[in-house]
């Protein structure tokens, strides 16, 4: 032992973070990285811990740099040793829930070690936390570790974390401590040292939105932010309510906003808060009324801000309730063609083209021949650079009268661009059938032979 304190301590975090599970430690064992026994790494780290005391320091913070808990089996364990070991907190990376009936499940610590450990982050009022502890105790937990994680990288709320709907403005307890802490780095205010390094969030607010979400944006570090079952808010419905984050801030690259309710002001709010997207993503829930035409627009207006970083869109409306109303002139969404730098788009079939003149006859759309006549031709609403292009169908939009007129247009990318070299090398089609087992009414197999005579990778999925 006399030999291994004598070591660097440089040394010595190599050979502990040896111990890791995720090395393999033999060659000739075959089993994959997961498989290692992680308790029996941790057991030899921690019992090092505890033979040699000039070890201690180095040992223990490795330790609980590797320690993963499982929220209902061990956090307890973990979340008591907060209180003897304070310091250890800010060793917490990584926080990770999925699966929400291990979670609303929990039955937390007793009450009273509880209510000591809120008291100490400042959270809430006495009335709102004795209803948190009482009727949420996983809520409490999760709030405690997360004001606590002052160095965290990643926090991942992927479950569904409560009973009921959070009241119109009202943030999840958990996250508020986070958002505190943004609004603060973005007042300028000295000595905010908490999630600095703070890059990746993925949370599920679950039907719930508070104009405080858009301080997230002001976290210095934060790059990738996912937000799922985002609910819509009244009030932003209002021109006159100003985005509380200045246009181009925030260093967000990858934003996602899936089986989201808010309106397209407030998406096109967070884009524009964005210096530089990448990676953009928006998939609007399916129980909303029929503007999916104008919230694309604004939608894509915004995005103009990014055109020139932009490599891989996806966007859905969510709405089809408009197929049935002749009335409803459902033109193409201009301007995808000015994104130099996009090179995936995932994108319904009537937001890139629009639709087709005609009426709506026994539950199908019915385009006739003539009715094609001046429909802008595929690759002229593409970006230029574009390598992969997933394209939703629907079955709502097709008889068999309007057929050729959906393979002509998938077909018309050929040969325009392909004395350029500048067409897709990959096309999937996303079919929306009324069941699985339907297949397409449109020749898929002349447009498939089509694109691989020409290079292209073409691949049909049948949805329903």
């Amino acid at each position: 032992m006399a030999g291994i304190v004598a070591l660097p301590t440089e040394l010595l975090f190599h050979i502990f973070r040896y111990l890791h599970p995720s090395v393999e430690i033999h060659p000739d064992l075959k089993r994959p990285a997961h498989a290692w026994d992680c308790c029996a790494s941790y057991r030899t780290l921690s019992a090092l811990t505890r033979t040699c005391r000039q070890v201690h320091p180095v040992a223990i913070q490795v330790l609980y740099e590797r320690y993963e808990a499982t929220f209902t089996e061990s956090i307890a364990g973990y979340f008591r040793r907060l209180s003897l070991h304070p310091s250890t907190a800010t060793m917490m990376r990584h926080i990770n829930i999925w699966e929400e009936g291990l979670f609303t499940k929990y039955k937390g610590l007793p009450p009273d070690e509880l209510n000591e450990q809120l008291k100490h982050t400042q959270l809430l009022d006495d009335e709102e936390m004795d209803r948190t502890i009482t009727r949420e105790p996983a809520q409490a937990v999760l709030a405690i570790l997360v004001a606590r994680a002052c160095n965290l990288e990643i926090f991942e709320m992927k479950a569904r974390h409560r009973a009921s709907k959070l009241r119109a403005g009202e943030l999840p307890f958990w996250l508020l401590s986070v958002v505190e802490a943004a609004q603060q780095i973005q007042k300028g205010a000295p000595d905010i040292n908490r999630y600095h390094q703070l890059h990746t969030m993925h949370i599920n607010v679950q039907a719930s939105f508070s104009p405080d979400f858009a301080h997230l944006f002001s976290l210095p570090s934060l790059r990738k932010l996912r937000l799922d079952d985002l609910g819509d808010f009244k009030d932003f419905r209002d021109i006159t309510v100003q985005w509380p984050i200045q246009v181009a801030t925030s260093n967000v690259h990858t934003l996602e906003l899936v089986d989201s309710s808010v309106s397209g002001r407030v998406v096109a709010s967070m884009i524009t808060t964005c210096r530089e997207l990448s990676h953009f993503k928006c998939l609007r829930a399916k129980r909303l009324q029929a503007d999916g035409i104008e919230w694309c627009r604004k939608i894509v207006s915004a995005l103009g801000q990014h055109a020139s970083s932009l490599r891989t869109l996806s966007l859905d409306p969510g709405d089809t309730s408009w197929i049935k109303d002749v009335s409803i002139h459902y033109s193409r969404v201009q301007g995808l063609h000015q994104f130099h730098a996009m090179q995936s788009l995932t994108i319904p079939f009537m937001v890139l083209m629009g639709r087709p003149g005609g009426t709506y006859e026994s539950d199908q759309w019915v385009s006739l021949a003539p009715e094609w006549k001046g429909y802008p031709q595929i690759g002229d609403t593409l970006p230029p650079k574009l390598q992969k292009l997933v394209l939703g169908l629907s079955r709502d939009m097709m008889s068999p009268k309007n057929m050729h007129g959906y393979e002509g247009i998938l077909l018309s990318v050929f040969p325009q661009r392909i004395e350029q070299g500048i067409h897709p090398k990959q096309l999937n089609v996303e079919y929306h059938a009324l069941n699985r087992h339907e297949m397409p009414l449109l020749d898929f197999d002349a447009v498939k032979k089509s694109y691989e005579s020409h290079g292209v990778g073409c691949n049909l999925e049948i949805c329903d």
